[in-house]
């Protein structure tokens, strides 16, 4: 029987599956790609809310950990 603690890569995948490494770089992805909305008021605010969102991912995970 496989150790509880270590997931299982998705089907077709033969690496194993990281969630951490993923939200990281989703969360990385997130910053740049704010960092290319306009700079006026609508993107300040999209921007700001975007980053929170994208960010706490990775906070989540630690939590659920």
């Amino acid at each position: 029987m496989a150790n509880e603690s270590e997931a299982s890569p998705p089907v077709g995948l033969s690496r194993p599956y990281d969630i951490y490494d993923r939200a990281f770089k989703f969360a990385a992805e997130v910053i740049a790609y704010v960092g290319t909305l306009p700079r006026n008021v609508a993107g300040y605010q999209i921007g700001k809310q975007l980053l929170r969102s994208g960010t706490s991912i990775g906070a989540n995970l630690e939590e659920a950990d």
